[in-house]
C-alpha cells in the first residue's frame, strides 16, 4: 500500500552479512577444567564459585550478536542481528530460565537457556534448547572464579564430535558479554563462533520494550494522530491529526504541568490535507500537502512545502518546494544538521511504488534528489524517512517486506564507508500486526517517536539496536 493511498485509510521492518576479521582458531587455556587424552573432560568448581553467580542475569535485555557464517571451515564472514532476553530466578536462586527472542530470520524465533548450580559440586549446568526443533543441548558444566565464567561440554556439530566452551563475562554486570566456542581437536585449538553483549532494559521482564503513548488524552486521542516535531526550542509539538475526512497539522504547547489542548497551525485550513511536519535546521517548518500549485492544478498529488516563522506566533504564506517535488506523490521530509534532505516519493525511476531520496543543500539550495539505492529501497514501498543529524542513521517504514510483521514495518540501516548497510528490521522490539511508521529521533537523541496503532508513541532510544545506540550517542 503507498503512502497516499495510507493517508486516505487514515480517514477512515533481512539481516546484513559484514565481513570481519576472523577471530583466530587458536589454542585456550582452560579455567578449573581440563581434558583427557581420550577426551573426556574434567571439571572442578572455582574456590569462589557461588549459587549467586547468575544472579546478575535477572531481568530484561537486548542483545547485539555476532555469529560466524559457518563453523569449523576457516570462515572469516559474520553476520550481526539484534534479539530480546527475559531471565527469571527460580528454586530459590538455584536455578533461572531466559527466553530469548529474534527475528532476524524474517519469522519470530524463541528458544530458552535452563541454569542450574549443585549445591554439592558447587558446579553450574548450562542447557540450551532450540526452538524450531524443541531439542535440547548437552550441558556445559563450571563455574565463575571472579567475573569470568566458564563453561565445557561435548556435543557433534554437522556430525564432528567437538567440546564446547561457554565464557561469560560480567566485568560490567550491566552490559555482560557471552561467547561460544568449538574444539575439534580435544582443546588444542578453539574457534570462537558466536558472540553477544547484552544491555540491560529499564523494565525487568518485559519482552519488549515498552512504548509509551504520548500525552494520552490530550495529543493522542480517540482520533488518528500521527507524525511528531518538536519545536527547536523544545516547547511546542506539532503533529498530524484526521479531522473531517481531511489530515490536518496541529500543535500543542508545554505548560507548567503538562501539554496545552492542541490547536490547528493557521497554514493548515482544513481545504486540503496538510501532514508530515518536520523543522528544518533554519527553523523553516516542511510538510507536505495535496494543495493545488495554483488555480488550474487539479492533479491533487502530495507535495513538499515549507512556511517561515513570522513575529507573533504567525508563519508565512506555504511555499512549494520546486525542487524536491515531481508530477508524483512527495512525502515526508527530514534534514541532516546541515541541511540536507531525504524524502520519499513515488516518482518515476525507483525500485518500488515509492522510494527514498536524497537531496544535498549547498547556499541555500537543493540539488537533484538522488534514490537511496537498493540496500534502502526495494521492490515494495519504501517511506518515512528520518535521517539522523549527522547523516549517517535512518529510520523509515515499508510495506510488503517479506519479514514485515504487518502493513507497515519500521527498518533501519547506517551508513558504513561504502555506502548504507542492507536496511534491518527492528523487530519484535517495535513494530506490530498494524502499521508503525513516521519515526523521528529528538533533538536530545534521547527519544524515538513513531506512529501506531493510531496514537503517537516513543520509547528511549537507549533500548535501540546496539548500533543505532551508539550512533545517536555521538
Amino acid at each position: 500500500m503507498n503512502r497516499s493511498k495510507i493517508l486516505f485509510f487514515l480517514l477512515l521492518t533481512t539481516i546484513s552479512v559484514v565481513q570481519s576479521q576472523s577471530l583466530a582458531t587458536k589454542a585456550e587455556k582452560l579455567q578449573n577444567a581440563s581434558i583427557h587424552a581420550t577426551g573426556e573432560l574434567e571439571i572442578i568448581a572455582s574456590k569462589n564459585s557461588s549459587s549467586h553467580d547468575f544472579d546478575f542475569l535477572a531481568g530484561a535485555w537486548n542483545l547485539h550478536n555476532r555469529k560466524l557464517k559457518s563453523r569449523l571451515n576457516h570462515c572469516t564472514e559474520w553476520f550481526e542481528f539484534e534479539s530480546t532476553v527475559d531471565n527469571q530466578p527460580f528454586l530459590n536462586g538455584i536455578a533461572n530460565v531466559d527466553m530469548s527472542r529474534t527475528s532476524y530470520t524474517g519469522t519470530l524465533y524463541e528458544s530458552v537457556s535452563l541454569r542450574i548450580f549443585d549445591p554439592q559440586t558447587r558446579l553450574w549446568s548450562l542447557y540450551w534448547v532450540d526452538g524450531k526443533t524443541g531439542v535440547m543441548d548437552p550441558a556445559v558444566v563450571g563455574s565463575f572464579d571472579g567475573s569470568i565464567g566458564t563453561f565445557y561440554g561435548k556435543n557433534t556439530f554437522n556430525g564432528i564430535p567437538v567440546t564446547v566452551m561457554f565464557r561469560w563475562d560480567k566485568t560490567d554486570p550491566d552490559k555482560p558479554e557471552w561467547s561460544q566456542a568449538y574444539s575439534a581437536d580435544n582443546g588444542k585449538t578453539w574457534e570462537w563462533n558466536s558472540l553477544n553483549v547484552s544491555r540491560k532494559k529499564k523494565k525487568a521482564f518485559d519482552t519488549i520494550p515498552v512504548p509509551e503513548t504520548f500525552v494520552p488524552k490530550i495529543i493522542s486521542t480517540d482520533s488518528v494522530e500521527f507524525n511528531a516535531a518538536f519545536s527547536p526550542d523544545g516547547n511546542s509539538f506539532y503533529f498530524s491529526r484526521a479531522v473531517n475526512k481531511q489530515t490536518r497539522i496541529f500543535i500543542s504547547k508545554k505548560t507548567r504541568s503538562n501539554w496545552s489542548a492542541p490547536e490547528p497551525v493557521s497554514f493548515s485550513t482544513g481545504k486540503f490535507s496538510d501532514a508530515d511536519p518536520a523543522f528544518s535546521p533554519t527553523g523553516e517548518l516542511y510538510f507536505i500537502s495535496n494543495r493545488p500549485l495554483n488555480a488550474t492544478d487539479t492533479t491533487r498529488d502530495y507535495d513538499i512545502w515549507k512556511v517561515t516563522p513570522l513575529s507573533g506566533n504567525r508563519w508565512s504564506e506555504p511555499v512549494n518546494v520546486k525542487e524536491l517535488n515531481s508530477g508524483k506523490d512527495e512525502f515526508y521530509i527530514s534534514f541532516t544538521s546541515t541541511g540536507d534532505a531525504c524524502f520519499a516519493s513515488s516518482r518515476n525511476g525507483g525500485y518500488g511504488e515509492e522510494d527514498i531520496y536524497y537531496c544535498e543543500n549547498k547556499n541555500n539550495t537543493f540539488g537533484t534528489p538522488q534514490n537511496l539505492g537498493d540496500k534502502i529501497n526495494s521492490i515494495h514501498s519504501e517511506y518515512d524517512p528520518f535521517i539522523t543529524a549527522d547523516g549517517s542513521g535512518l529510520f523509515f517504514t515499508s510495506s510488503g517486506r517479506k519479514d514485515s510483521f504487518g502493513k507497515g514495518d519500521l527498518y533501519w540501516s547506517v551508513k558504513a564507508k561504502n555506502g548504507w548497510i542492507e536496511s534491518k528490521h527492528f523487530g519484535q522490539d517495535i513494530n506490530t500486526p498494524t502499521r508503525d511508521y513516521c519515526p523521528y529521533i529528538t533533538f536530545d537523541s534521547k527519544n524515538l517517536f513513531y506512529s501506531s496503532q493510531g496514537d503517537i508513541k516513543f520509547i528511549p532510544t537507549e533500548d535501540l539496536p546496539e548500533q543505532l545506540s551508539v550512533l545517536l550517542k555521538k
